[in-house]
């Protein structure tokens, strides 16, 4: 049985503990919150790097978001074996069951397509300069659909407006589905700077929907960059490519996307074209790493606007 140590503490570490089929053996969870350290984890103790060394593992195991700033703190600066660090493959964070590619289910594809009508087409509508962004425009520039193995919509807009969006989400979430219970929740740094916002539902009793989320990243504009502000950094594209934006006609919906498509996805997909599917946490055309030290000042806190879950 394979002796481990698992990187992370939150929900892709949960998913990875639930879905990963090997045979192991965890020894501790590994976080860099100093306010976790002492606590326990599915059982286990949950320590800082730097307790690492008082460990006989076999590998380490990335179940973290910041995968690439992850594996050179642990490579670089802690001088682990880069062959014991791993990370999984992408499908294993996800929610585990059916709920792997919930667009695959037509009812629940036929729930995103309603999604995006009220939110997007909602925001042209008020002239909120929301658009649909990764995946989610991809799937639907490349096919003219979303993008069956993907599981979740991808939005985006300039912070700047991030308090008409969450009046504009407010305003409508009542007429989204009543089959559901939803939930919405926004990610603020220190300085009250909103980052992120993360609609969720639950399926009622009865309801056969699967559960996807729908994020909507506020971006910023730093040295000619649009920088996903959740990332520091991580992700970030020519700003070019992203500062004006124009209506497109999808099914029967008018939504923004970035008047520079084509560029946006080629700098972020390289040849956007061509299908990759399920690719893997870390993985992508641009990836950056972030110091350590820049998450942990932003002091990143999640706060409730709807919804308890």
């Amino acid at each position: 049985m394979m002796k481990t140590l698992l990187f992370g503490t939150g929900g892709s570490a949960v998913n990875l503990l639930d879905n990963l089929p090997e045979n192991r053996e965890y020894l501790a969870a590994i976080d860099n919150d100093e306010d976790k350290h002492g606590k326990t984890f599915r059982g286990m103790p949950i320590i800082s790097p730097s307790k690492i060394s008082q460990y006989d593992y076999d590998q380490i195991l990335i179940a973290c978001y910041w995968e690439g700033t992850i594996k050179k703190q642990l490579i670089e600066e802690l001088g682990i074996d880069a062959n014991k660090v791993v990370t999984p493959h992408k499908k294993y964070f996800k929610n585990a069951g059916e709920n792997l590619h919930p667009f695959q289910h037509p009812p629940t594809l036929q729930l995103a397509h309603k999604l995006i009508d009220k939110i997007c087409g909602g925001a042209l509508q008020k002239q909120i300069p929301l658009h649909i962004d990764y995946g989610t425009l991809l799937g639907i520039m490349r096919d003219n659909e979303l993008i069956l193995w993907d599981d979740d919509i991808d939005l985006a807009a300039d912070f700047q407006h991030a308090d008409k969006i969450e009046a504009h989400l407010l305003s409508l979430i009542h007429e989204l589905d009543k089959d559901v219970d939803w939930s919405l929740h926004k990610d603020v740094d220190i300085n009250g700077r909103t980052l992120y916002f993360h609609l969720s539902f639950s399926p009622k009793q009865g309801c056969s929907y699967k559960s996807f989320p729908i994020s909507i990243a506020m971006k910023g504009v730093q040295d000619g960059m649009a920088v996903k502000l959740s990332s520091f950094g991580a992700w970030s594209t020519p700003a070019h490519h992203t500062n004006t934006l124009i209506p497109f006609r999808w099914r029967d919906t008018d939504l923004y996307i970035p008047t520079d498509f084509d560029g946006y996805l080629r700098f972020t997909y390289g040849n956007w074209r061509s299908p990759k599917k399920d690719l893997s946490v870390g993985e992508g055309e641009n990836w950056q790493t972030v110091p350590i030290e820049v998450i942990k000042q932003a002091k990143v806190t999640s706060k409730n606007l709807f919804g308890s879950n």
